[in-house]
């Protein structure tokens, strides 16, 4: 998970990528530079397999009419360590006030408008993965709320752009002048089943 505590001071990053028992990554976040206080850092995703079937995103944080936070998936095609926007091939978050999802074709952006006038939001999205590596079937809520996303048709199987199995690298992206107190947590899991012989 990402969490950070002050606008401009560094974040702490624990984002999981779980097999089973997962394995996690640290590390903080730059301090701004420039006066737009973007700050972002990139983290290497776990290889899929053949038995994932199951990608989740949760992103918590705090939003405020400054802050804008975003997690990008694609492939570090240069590969120089950064997902640059060319390579990302699903992009969500927070912008402007509203939730927006994006593909890597600029003209596919959706957004949708947050449930309620809470402070602190949570996207959600998890989403079933078929052998192939496909989405088959995924939700969009904020908190325990549907989204609607305006010309995004998310019925079974929604847009196979909305997952790759060739993502190696994801990137999170804040911006803002007041604390955006961001978790991001992402999960790429195997469908378990357990049987139990009497």
């Amino acid at each position: 998970m990402i969490k950070r505590t002050t606008p401009v001071c560094a974040v702490m990053l624990a984002i999981a990528m779980l097999p089973n028992v997962g394995a996690r990554t640290f590390q903080r976040l730059p301090e701004p530079i420039f006066a737009d206080t973007e700050v972002s850092t990139n983290v290497a995703m776990r290889a899929w397999g053949e038995n994932a079937r199951q990608f989740s995103v949760t992103l918590q944080f705090d939003a405020t009419p400054s802050n804008n936070v975003q997690v990008a998936f694609g492939t570090d095609e240069s590969p120089d360590g950064n997902l640059s926007d060319e390579e990302a091939g699903l992009t969500l978050g927070w912008d402007c006030g509203e939730w927006f999802i994006a593909s890597a074709d600029a003209t596919n952006r959706f957004t949708a408008a947050p449930a309620g006038i809470e402070t602190r939001k949570e996207l959600r999205l998890p989403m079933n993965l078929g052998a192939d590596g496909l989405p088959r079937a995924l939700e969009l809520t904020d908190g325990t709320t549907p989204l609607a996303f305006a010309g995004l048709d998310l019925s079974p199987p929604p847009p196979a752009w909305m997952f790759s199995k060739d993502w190696n690298l994801l990137k999170v992206v804040a911006r803002g002048t007041d604390a955006q107190n961001e978790t991001v947590t992402v999960e790429l899991s195997n469908d378990a089943i357990i049987l139990l012989l009497r």
